[in-house]
């Protein structure tokens, strides 16, 4: 079984500007996602419309091809949906690359807190079991548990669900999805054009790994895990 890592890095963010190239950690932050990728000795394409995020990457890659392509800006948009990026790429290498391959694993830059065995189990996984066809990272929500959450009318609260409020420890655990990892088959994903099925398994990744870089202070929280964990 053979898989592509894509990597997806526009250049626009509202968040933090050119967020995908500040420095976390000691690396640009999408270097972190081509790394892990690297470990995991994967086949890699970054996908962005920016000429300046290639250059840079050519630059530090010189002996790789990782930006084979740059990206039109129509798919670079903040409305643009990530299965129309990932579909231009996987077109892109069927029309000019001999590779063949079965798999693609979709490694957001925005989640950097991943371990190269987050990459490498959920591909063991679904190569040792072909009824699996899609994976998705996915963490236990303790504060953001329904029966825990609350909508506001006028002020006041009013219970998310009809659950009963109970101790966190007493309710049956409730999963959300991150960035870590998106693992299908090629042949469902163009079927499918999502990863999110019914017939998608999860992979559960750990607490500290749900931390996203959306935020200037997301950078300090990621920073702290990446000096102690990784």
């Amino acid at each position: 079984m053979k898989t592509l890592a894509i990597i997806p890095a526009r250049s626009g963010s509202k968040g933090i500007t050119d967020k995908n190239i500040k420095h976390v950690g000691g690396r640009i932050l999408l270097d972190w996602s081509i790394r892990q990728a690297q470990n995991a000795q994967l086949d890699i394409i970054v996908s962005t419309e920016s000429q300046e995020y290639i250059d840079m990457i050519n630059a530090m890659y010189p002996s790789k091809n990782y930006c084979p392509f740059q990206r039109p800006k129509s798919l670079a948009k903040d409305d643009t949906p990530s299965n129309k990026v990932i579909l231009h790429a996987l077109d892109w290498v069927e029309k000019n690359s001999n590779e063949k391959y079965d798999t693609l694993i979709l490694l957001e830059p925005t989640s950097p807190l991943r371990l190269t065995s987050d990459i490498t189990i959920p591909i063991a996984t679904m190569r040792d079991d072909e009824s699996i066809k899609s994976m998705v990272s996915v963490c236990a929500s303790h504060r953001a548990h329904p029966a825990l959450s609350f909508r506001m009318n006028r002020g006041y609260l009013q219970p998310n669900t009809d659950i009963p409020h109970l101790r966190r420890q007493s309710l049956d655990p409730f999963y959300h999805l991150t960035g870590t990892i998106y693992l299908s088959n090629i042949e469902f994903y163009r079927e499918h054009k999502t990863f999110i099925t019914p017939e998608t398994k999860g992979y559960i990744i750990q607490d500290w790994q749900d931390f996203e870089i959306d935020a200037p202070d997301d950078i300090i929280i990621v920073e702290c895990f990446i000096k102690r964990v990784m």
